[in-house]
Order: structure tokens, then C-alpha cells, then sequence
């Protein structure tokens, strides 16, 4: 006998697990708190080092800016005709309207700058320089400023009287060019100090200070108003030697963290200081944060634990996985493993469930499938047979009449014909294929009526020559034409067959300009077309047949529609959009 499993009660099962779920979680929450406080004076000091490298990445940003606002002016052609004028002395109306344009320019550049305070171009062949609102002459200071900064290059930074200019020659100035120029711009440490307070804070919290380095020492420009000159000289030794970084200091008997950061463009590095005490302070309200959130989890995980008690959630998660499982079709799903009497009889229900569905589906499944092959067979052997008796008496004829090479022609094309609808066990050919089986029946049909048939048989597109389409298509359509169109015409009639192929739409069109295609007609098929239901013994079975085994195969739009031809009888469209969407012979 079979040993019974032993089944435990779901409530004790929760509150043991719960208890014991509780305790690890306070215990990483505690575990958490301790390594997020000392993560997070160093995420301070990461943020402060952030703050001072965006400021210091912007104020570069904006140098190269002026760079290259000063370099596209001394490259501007009115500061070139400008020089010609003054190299020839010939001033007219042109060279006021090129010093305006000049002017207008440096007034554009140092609007644009917001530290900016002037902006000289210093024109070294006619020795004058060009300022906003006016025209000078070049001075001694200035000339020996650029001289000095430059020497044998092309750009330079000064500092002096607490100001910073950037030089920039258009070449260099032991060189041959001609017409050569030079622009300075000239920027304030206020202005400077101004516009870095946009992206640093300078209160009681936080202090700032702007040194310039030159010959390798660091020389104040700005600062803070508190700082005394103590404080600058040990602000410049702990900074002196480094383009960045951070490091606490003491002064005053306060604790201070110091960042810096020097600029990429110019000699300039930036300084911050925050009170040691700002960042404590914040970390003690950070850990009174993670107490009160580690206090108000363990209220949580207490509560939901006695909760738990009345609740299934195990199971119930179990058995939600697996009806969503069973809504997206997997019927092969099972639940196992009950360990209380509560969930055990809910579990044997759904597994049965899940059995007799998947058996009603495979049986539903099984009966359309064999549904639609019986009824793709019938499509395809649906031909009218009043073709072959026509063709066999027409065939005597030709015998009796002693025209054996007519006899013969016919005689081979009704092989061919007959060999494509009978030999052949695929229920698809190739596009070239289904059209050669087409003009077979028509030299049948223009054998039997002569001069009063014409047949514009439109070649089949090479591009589409091996498309698979379903077999016996467009052969039913000219028998429509001939048994209903233009069989018993006097005059002489016409059927057409051509293609038009769009995006991956293809349409092959067949024509005619018989005279029995009225209105009403047309919109009979067109009914019978829109008809959900399959009639085989209704009106028009050859149009209802092709229309069917196109929509069964291509994608949404296929089948067969009708209209009134352009050649003004009846028009016939075998619309075929996309692929076929079988995959095997099997589930055709």
C-alpha cells in the first residue's frame, strides 16, 4: 500500500515563513542603513566635485566659443577691406559702411560672452585698433602686450591688473602674411567670479575662489569676501601643483572640504569650499531618515505577517502563472505539489479543465483543418465540363472535315490542357505556369470561334514568372467570358488578361466586351463574392471558388472582384497581397 503524503497546515506554513522572511529583511534593512551612511559622505563630496567640474566645463566651453567668434572675425572680409583701406588711405562712403560692419561685430562678439568685457583688434600693418565705437591708434602698451604674449605663436594668455586676455594673431607674427591682425579680449575677475556663481553657490554654506596660475604659482583674482589673505595663501599651497581634486582642511578651528578644478582653455582654476559640518549635518538626518524607514518596515513586515495568516498567496501566485500561461494557449500546463487540503482539490480541477480543453481544441482543430482540405479539393476540381464536349465535337469536325493540321494543332494544345488540370498532385503552380494553361484554353477557344475571337494575352511579368499561386485561376475566368460575355456576340470579341503589381499587391485582370454585363449583373456576383457562406451548387461557383482559395491563402484585401471592364463588358481582379500564408503541403 501506498504510503499517504503527509500534508501540513497552510497557516503554519505562512507564519513561519513570514517570521522568518521578516527577520532577514530587517536585518538586511539595518545592514543597508549602516553602508549607505558611509557611502553617502563620499557621494557629497562626489557631488560637489561635479558641481565645480560642470562650472569649470562651461566656463571652457564658453572660451572656446570666444576663440572661435575671434577667429572668424580676423578672417572676416570686412576686417580685410577694412586694412586695404587704411594700407591705400582712401576713405569713402565703403570704408564707413566696412568700420560699421566691423563694429557691429565686436559688439555682437562681446554681448554674446557673458564674462566678457572688450574686444580689440589690433590691425599690425596700419598700426591701429579697432574697438567698439571706434578706431585708434595702436599703442605702445598694447603692441608690446601682444608682442609679449605671443612671441612666435598664434594664440596667448596675459594676466595683469587682475584682468585675463586672450590674444589671437591670425598668423603668426614673425611671419610674411599680409594684412595681418590680432584680436584681445579682455574679461574682469568680477565678471568672471559673477558668472561662475551661476553654477556654484557662494553663501554661508559654501565659498568660492578664482586663482590664475602664472609661472607655476597660483594668483588670486576672486574671492569670496570672507576669506581673508591667511586663507588664500593656504587655499593657493593646497590647490598648488594639481589641475584638480579635493582635500579637508582646517582653518579657524572649522573643518572644510576643498574642491578645485582647473579650466582646459585658460590658466584659471576654480575653488570651493563647504563647511565640514553641512555635510555632517546632512548625514545625521540621512541616518535619522533610514531609522524611521527601517522602524515604519518592520511595523510593515509585523502586520503583513499576522495577515498573512488569513491569506494563500504561494498558491494563488501558482495558479495565476498558470492561467496566464492557458490564456496565451499552452494547454500542456499543470499544477503539482499541494501541501494543504485547501489547495488540493482546486489543483486537480484545473488540471482537468486544461485536459478537456485541450481536447475539445484539438478536436475542433482537427475537424476545420479536414473542413478545409475536402473543401480546397472541391475548388480545384470544380471545372465546368461543357468546355471538353465542345472541344471534342468541335475536334469530329476537323476530322470529318478533312482538316487534319487544324486537328492536329488542337489536338496537341487539349494534351496540354488536359495534362496541366489531371497529372499534376500539387495544388499550386508557378505564375508562368497558371498564364501558359490560360492562352492553352484561348487557342482552343479562337480554333473554335476564328476571326470572331481577339485575345490581348498580356505576357507574364518576369519578376513574377515563379511566384506559387493556386492552380486554376484565371482558366475559370475565361470560361466565364466565353460561356457568358462573347459567346454568342456577332461582333468580333475581345478578352484580355494583364497584370499591374503594386507595393506587394498583385492584380491580374481579365476583360471582355460582351454585352451582357449590366449593372445589375455586376452587383450579383458582387454579392455572391461578399457571401460568408460557401454554396457550391449557387449561381456564379467558378467566381465563388477562386475568390475563396485566394482569401484562404493571402493576407487580408485577397480574392476576386468584379467591376464593369474599360472594353465595357464584364471585369474580373484575382487580387493577391503578400505571401501565401501556409507552410506545407500538409496544411493546405
Amino acid at each position: 500500500m501506498t504510503r499517504k503524503k503527509k500534508l501540513y497546515s497552510l497557516l503554519a506554513i505562512l507564519l513561519s515563513v513570514t517570521l522568518l522572511v521578516t527577520g532577514i529583511i530587517c536585518a538586511l534593512i539595518f545592514w543597508l542603513a549602516q553602508q549607505s551612511t558611509r557611502n553617502f559622505e563620499n557621494f557629497i563630496i562626489e557631488s560637489r566635485q561635479q558641481e565645480i567640474n560642470s562650472a569649470v566645463r562651461s566656463f571652457s566651453t564658453d572660451v572656446d566659443t570666444l576663440l572661435l567668434l575671434m577667429q572668424t572675425e580676423l578672417n572676416d572680409s570686412s576686417l580685410t577691406r577694412l586694412q586695404l583701406y587704411y594700407d591705400s588711405r582712401i576713405f569713402n562712403y565703403d570704408y564707413l559702411s566696412q568700420t560699421s560692419a566691423v563694429h557691429n561685430q565686436i559688439s555682437t562678439i562681446e554681448n554674446s560672452i557673458a564674462f566678457m568685457d572688450t574686444l580689440e583688434i589690433c590691425m599690425l600693418d596700419s598700426m591701429r585698433k579697432v574697438m567698439m565705437g571706434s578706431i585708434a591708434p595702436l599703442d605702445e602698451e598694447t603692441l608690446e602686450l601682444v608682442t609679449d604674449t605671443l612671441g612666435g605663436d598664434t594664440r596667448g594668455v596675459a594676466l595683469e591688473n587682475g584682468k585675463i586676455r586672450l590674444v589671437l594673431a591670425k598668423a603668426p607674427l614673425q611671419s610674411a602674411a599680409s594684412h595681418n591682425a590680432v584680436a584681445v579680449a579682455s574679461f574682469s575677475s568680477m565678471n568672471l567670479y559673477t558668472y561662475l556663481k551661476r553654477y556654484l553657490p557662494d553663501d554661508e554654506n559654501s565659498r568660492m575662489a578664482v586663482f590664475a596660475v602664472k609661472d607655476g604659482e597660483e594668483v588670486p583674482l576672486a574671492m569670496n569676501s570672507a576669506l581673508s589673505a591667511v586663507d588664500r595663501q593656504q587655499i593657493a599651497e593646497a590647490v598648488h601643483g594639481s589641475s584638480g581634486g579635493f582635500v579637508r582642511c582646517e582653518w579657524e578651528g572649522k573643518q572644510w572640504l576643498l574642491n578645485w578644478q582647473q579650466a582646459s582653455s585658460v590658466p584659471v582654476k576654480v575653488c570651493q569650499l563647504t563647511p565640514v559640518s553641512l555635510i555632517t549635518d546632512r548625514m545625521q538626518e540621512y541616518r535619522r531618515m533610514i531609522t524611521m524607514v527601517c522602524a515604519v518596515s518592520i511595523v510593515v513586515m509585523l502586520s503583513l505577517a499576522c495577515f498573512l495568516q488569513q491569506m494563500v498567496h504561494k498558491p494563488v501566485s501558482k495558479i495565476d502563472a498558470a492561467m496566464k500561461k492557458v490564456g496565451k494557449g499552452d494547454l500542456s500546463v499543470r499544477l503539482t505539489g499541494a501541501k494543504s487540503n485547501e489547495f488540493r482539490q482546486i489543483y486537480d480541477q484545473f488540471n482537468q479543465m486544461t485536459v478537456r480543453l485541450q481536447e475539445l481544441i484539438d478536436r475542433e482543430y482537427t475537424l476545420k483543418l479536414l473542413n478545409a482540405k475536402s473543401e480546397l479539393k472541391q475548388l480545384r476540381y470544380q471545372i465546368r465540363p461543357h468546355f471538353l464536349y465542345n472541344t471534342y465535337f468541335n475536334l469530329r469536325a476537323l476530322l470529318m472535315n478533312e482538316e487534319y493540321d487544324v486537328a492536329e494543332q488542337m489536338t496537341d494544345v487539349l494534351g496540354r490542357y488536359l495534362r496541366y488540370i489531371t497529372t499534376s498532385a500539387r495544388d499550386e503552380a508557378t505564375l508562368r505556369e497558371e498564364m501558359e494553361h490560360a492562352k492553352a484554353y484561348v487557342e482552343i477557344q479562337k480554333m473554335r470561334f476564328g476571326s470572331h475571337l481577339e485575345a490581348r494575352l498580356a505576357e507574364c511579368p518576369p519578376e513574377y514568372a515563379e511566384k506559387p499561386v493556386p492552380r486554376i485561376i484565371i482558366q475559370p475566368l475565361l470560361e466565364n467570358t466565353f460561356e457568358h460575355g462573347i459567346k454568342d456576340m456577332r461582333e468580333t470579341g475581345v478578352i484580355s488578361v494583364q497584370f499591374e503589381a503594386e507595393g506587394n499587391r498583385l492584380s491580374i485582370y481579365v476583360d471582355d466586351n460582351g454585352p451582357n454585363a449590366s449593372d445589375e449583373l455586376i452587383e450579383k456576383a458582387r454579392t455572391i463574392l461578399a457571401a460568408e457562406e460557401y454554396n457550391p451548387n449557387g449561381d456564379s461557383v467558378a467566381l465563388s471558388n477562386i475568390h475563396r482559395r485566394i482569401r484562404m491563402l493571402y493576407q487580408p484585401g485577397s480574392g476576386l472582384y468584379v467591376s464593369r471592364s474599360p472594353l465595357g463588358g464584364f471585369r474580373s481582379e484575382i487580387r493577391m497581397i503578400g505571401e501565401k500564408k501556409y507552410v506545407s503541403d500538409d496544411d493546405r
